[in-house]
């Protein structure tokens, strides 16, 4: 019985891509508007985020007079909602943040702390690169000379990039993809693979 790991047909498939022309980013949450949060009273804004997340992106700042300005970012993975991480001091001209999500996040929240407004504008999480497949492993029985045995899984794409799928356990020729090699440049694709 001959197996093929799903796993390794997967890390070639992010070798290639990793190696294919860079696309433009590709985003779960993009949010271009200023949002005003009240810090004495703790006020909260919440997004929902579409997809694998990665990486959060946001500018923050507070009125002019504000004391003790900041904001804390919480994550929502699997109904559990934990922090982020938090802003220092805010500034009252825009500044850059950059924090890591959990793939997982399905919501992120901004609490704002310290005296009068502060804002947040262009709230962007790009979407996760990687690959998943239905099957951990395929598993084709034993077949007598010159029979052929086909099976399916199902590849699903994310954030990668042109994409070619290569078996590396096919060093004895026993194996080749018969359909659904090569995925195009894409944020988000499934596709069914024969092999």
């Amino acid at each position: 019985m001959k197996k093929l790991t799903i796993k390794r047909v997967i890390l070639l498939a992010c070798i290639v891509c990793g190696m294919q022309t860079i696309q433009a980013e590709c985003y779960v949450l993009d949010d271009p508007t200023t949002v005003t949060l009240y810090g004495v009273s703790g006020a909260t804004k919440t997004y929902n985020v579409n997809g694998p997340a990665a990486v959060l992106t946001f500018e923050a700042s507070k009125y002019w007079m504000g004391v003790s300005t900041n904001f804390t970012v919480y994550q929502t993975v699997n109904g559990v909602e934990t922090k982020v991480g938090q802003t220092g001091e805010l500034n009252k001209d825009f500044q850059a943040y950059t924090m890591n999500l959990n793939v997982n996040a399905t919501q992120i929240k901004f609490k704002s702390a310290g005296s009068l407004n502060n804002y947040i504008r262009n709230v962007k999480v790009t979407r996760a690169k990687l690959i998943t497949s239905s099957s951990s492993q395929l598993v084709f029985n034993t077949l007598k000379v010159e029979q052929e045995q086909e099976k399916t899984t199902t590849i699903t794409y994310s954030n990668v990039g042109n994409a070619t799928l290569q078996l590396n356990a096919n060093t004895s020729g026993y194996f080749s993809i018969t359909q659904g090699g090569t995925q195009g440049a894409t944020c988000s694709a499934t596709q069914t693979v024969k092999i």
